[in-house]
């Protein structure tokens, strides 16, 4: 039987402000998104049990994670990002 997906829910967060920041790109497994005015974007249909999830802004170059299902239908992530 095929185990459904699962999926990560990513807040991206200014670090020296705290404030959301929308338009950043996050990827990971295939699945990729951009978050939205609150800072907000899901990774659907995640199908390996660790995924290696990049986040990308202009102005605030590239961080990577790593993020394991641990038995999970969601995992909530929250990175913050300085320029």
């Amino acid at each position: 039987a095929l185990t459904p997906g699962w999926a990560i829910d990513v807040e991206v967060l200014e670090e020296s402000t705290g404030r959301p920041l929308p338009g950043v790109r996050v990827a990971a497994g295939g699945a990729h998104a951009r978050t939205d005015d609150d800072g907000r974007a899901t990774l659907p249909r995640l199908t390996e049990e660790r995924v290696r999830v990049e986040v990308r802004a202009e102005g605030y170059g590239l961080r990577e994670l790593l993020v394991s299902r641990m038995g999970a239908d969601r995992r909530a992530i929250r990175v913050e990002l300085s320029e």
